[in-house]
């Protein structure tokens, strides 16, 4: 079938933009795709990202510019509002936040503190917070943990996700949003230490750092059997692919 062009929200530009309709024969059916003229993203006909190409490769003015001013049927257009709307049904934790990452940051070390910790601090790299330092007392003894706000994995996950405004798809946003999400889930701790169904300690232990550096969850991760397992040796010996005999 001829490719065509047509005008509509582009959920990467966040605005209408001229799009070259061209179909692929799928298993007898032939499929269109969408490629945005203006970024280069390609959707398919639900306005789900398929992939990124070159916008120099696609776009052929001398074939297609008379068809600028027109559109096609609705048939081969998508509708990424109603996309966009649709899978806002189920919206990220706090990814329109606001709030300073300065201001989570004593936010959480004032939850901190109340609930008893020792020593909140805060560790930082190149000069910006990347987690909170506390210590809580065991049985006399106090025990550092370490709890980090992975910013990063945050950020992979907004940047590919195009029902999130591009205004809001950046680093400094999944700043902010990894630090509201920490907050949120050391809140959530609070409500069972308060209500006596569990020790600060017990909650935040897989945070526990030991003397190596590592936490008490990196250690159990890397030699999950001979940890938490009776008769580790044994127990691994006996699984042969992937089946306990």
């Amino acid at each position: 079938m001829k490719p065509e062009i047509t005008w509509t929200v582009c959920p990467t530009c966040d605005m209408k933009r001229p799009f070259l309709v061209e179909y692929e024969d799928t298993s007898g059916e032939w499929l269109p795709y969408f490629h945005c003229l203006g970024c280069g993203d390609v959707f398919d006909d639900e306005g789900i990202q398929i992939s990124e190409i070159d916008p120099p490769a696609i776009w052929r003015p001398a074939e297609y510019a008379p068809a600028m001013s027109t559109t096609v049927s609705s048939t081969t257009r998508f509708d990424a509002t109603r996309s966009r709307k649709e899978t806002k049904s189920m919206p990220l934790l706090n990814y329109t936040t606001k709030i300073a990452v300065g201001k989570t940051v004593t936010e959480i070390q004032t939850i901190l503190a109340k609930a008893g910790a020792a020593s909140v601090r805060t560790d930082y790299e190149k000069g910006e917070p990347v987690a909170i330092y506390f210590l809580v007392t065991i049985n006399g003894a106090l025990v550092p943990f370490r709890l980090p706000a992975d910013w990063q994995g945050t950020y992979k996950i907004i940047s590919k996700d195009w029902s999130i405004p591009r205004s809001l798809r950046t680093e400094e946003q999944a700043k902010r949003v990894a630090w509201r999400v920490l907050k949120g889930w050391v809140e959530a701790q609070m409500a069972f230490i308060e209500f006596g169904q569990a020790s600060m300690a017990q909650l935040f232990l897989p945070h526990a750092i030991r003397r190596d550096g590592r936490t008490f969850y990196e250690e159990v991760a890397t030699s999950p059997v001979s940890l938490l397992l009776p008769e580790g040796e044994e127990v691994a010996a006996e699984v042969v692919d992937g089946e306990v005999e």
